[in-house]
């Protein structure tokens, strides 16, 4: 019966230190796998271009502002009221309205 105490106690030792981890493991090829480690975030509206290292926005023509993190037309542009994903001119609304009025 001693043995049998002696032998469990001594098996339990033995799988309880192979499941402790290496405090010294190499953790070079972990990080050398993640790929999105050094991506910048560029929000929702812009992906990462690795080619210009910079964010690029989604909606074609807009522009990136890194501050707030959002894509918005240029300054002499403002979004189209029927398609929020386009930018228009700003004097171009004027001209329809002297079209149509």
């Amino acid at each position: 019966m001693l043995l049998k105490h002696f032998l469990l106690g001594a098996l339990l030792a033995l799988g309880s230190v192979t499941a402790l981890p290496n405090p010294e493991a190499d953790l070079h090829d972990v990080e050398a796998r993640d790929d999105k480690h050094h991506r910048p975030r560029c929000g929702k509206d812009a992906d990462f271009d690795r080619m210009n290292n910079k964010c690029i926005c989604k909606d074609e023509g807009k522009e990136f502002d890194p501050k707030h993190m959002i894509c918005r037309c240029p300054k002499d542009q403002m979004e189209d009221p029927q398609d929020r994903h386009k930018c228009v001119c700003k004097d171009k609304d004027k001209d329809k309205d002297l079209m149509t009025g």
